[in-house]
């Protein structure tokens, strides 16, 4: 199974799912804050294609969600 993922500068960085009405994403490692900006940006394009109308990340531990917002 290949799961959906996001790019920043090509290569893979995380994976997205929606569940209900929320896309949420899953980065692989932390990003810097201008690609979770962009990262995050995107994704808020993407909503209405989705059918989705919230935004979520979820990292992969709680020590790369503390040094991470998306709203930076």
């Amino acid at each position: 199974m290949v799961l959906p993922t996001f790019l920043v500068d090509g290569f893979v960085h995380g994976s997205w799912s929606v569940k209900g009405a929320s896309l949420c994403l899953t980065p692989f490692r932390p990003l810097a804050a201008a690609d979770l900006t962009a990262v995050t940006e995107e994704a808020e394009r993407m909503l209405p294609f989705l059918g989705a109308t919230d935004l979520s990340f979820t990292f992969p531990n709680a020590m790369a969600a503390a040094r991470q917002s998306p709203r930076s």
